[in-house]
């Protein structure tokens, strides 16, 4: 029996279908032991249909997975901790790059929906995808102690326990609120930029992540790149140039120097750039590319520093 339609099943609701996939994917992940060596190399061979090789390793996935593994730098718990990181930002003159903050809870009973505005983000500080977009507070109070209960496992549960993705392990467990940003299409334009030891070079091109969502992909002088991500569909009009791809490319340099692979995700919202995140891992490494070049291209790219 699929076990996913098992819990469909037993959902009534959206939040309550979210806290049953969350309980029953985070004890499987305990039972399997993810971010072993042994659980990274059967799932990269599940996802990819590629055996991993970490004494050799040739493609850019192969090497996020030695990258998850056997690198260790102190800096990455801040910057991907959807917190500390707007404080590093700051205190280094990019203050004006942030969304805003409307409140940081270490607790659910510390978050008080009416008295939030009525449109608004809910993010896991120390997870990656972790979201609850209120576009509808309404509709969000009359649901609200289900979604208690799924913001309580956030708090409760070890991201890196999913994934083996360490640094998410070394962040305190905190829910940020920020300020919903929309533009006319109520949706923004994601741009992310790989780069590695703080050189840009390929920038992936996220549209429509609420209706249609397309994956494009652009050199930094923005010529279209025929490599798509399987299970993202690519999109049929080239999209374009970004009125602030300049300012992003200087500030993708500035801030991911020093570090052997990062991706930088930035926005263009109401006339200037927006900072989305830092990535380590992009996609946990998980993912073909087709064609199946751009998996050694970017592998090419990407030097394996000396392990930490």
């Amino acid at each position: 029996m699929n076990p996913i339609k098992t819990l469909t099943r037993r959902a009534r609701t959206a939040p309550q279908l979210q806290w049953l996939l969350l309980e029953a994917r985070y004890a499987r992940a305990i039972m399997r032991q993810a971010g072993s060596e042994q659980a990274v190399r059967e799932d990269y061979l599940r996802h990819t249909g590629h055996r991993l090789d970490l004494n050799d390793p040739r493609r850019f996935t192969e090497k996020i997975q030695w990258y998850k593994l056997r690198y260790r730098n102190p800096l990455m718990p801040v910057l991907a901790d959807k917190v500390a990181v707007k404080e590093y930002l700051a205190e280094r003159g990019y203050g004006h790059l942030l969304n805003e903050t409307i409140a940081v809870y270490d607790s659910v009973e510390q978050i008080r929906p009416e008295e939030l505005p009525d449109r608004f983000v809910l993010k896991a500080a120390h997870a990656s995808g972790w979201n609850l977009i209120c576009r509808d507070k309404a509709d969000l109070m009359r649901r609200w102690p289900a979604w208690k209960r799924v913001l309580r496992t956030w708090l409760r549960q070890d991201f890196s326990r999913y994934s083996g993705e360490w640094h998410y392990g070394q962040m305190p467990q905190r829910i940020i609120c920020e300020r919903y940003l929309e533009n006319a299409a109520e949706s923004l334009d994601d741009y992310k930029f790989f780069c590695f030891d703080g050189e840009p070079r390929l920038i992936q091109m996220d549209t429509g992540r609420f209706s249609r969502h397309v994956q494009q992909y652009y050199t930094t002088d923005w010529q279209r790149v025929d490599m798509q991500v399987i299970a993202n569909p690519e999109g049929t009009e080239a999209a374009p140039r970004p009125e602030h791809l300049d300012e992003m490319l200087a500030l993708a340099r500035e801030l991911t120097v020093g570090f052997p692979q990062v991706r930088l995700d930035l926005y263009e919202y109401a006339g200037k750039v927006c900072f989305g995140e830092f990535t380590f891992f992009d996609g946990n490494g998980y993912y073909r590319m087709n064609p199946d070049r751009y998996d050694f291209i970017m592998g090419d790219w990407f030097v394996l520093p000396e392990i930490l």
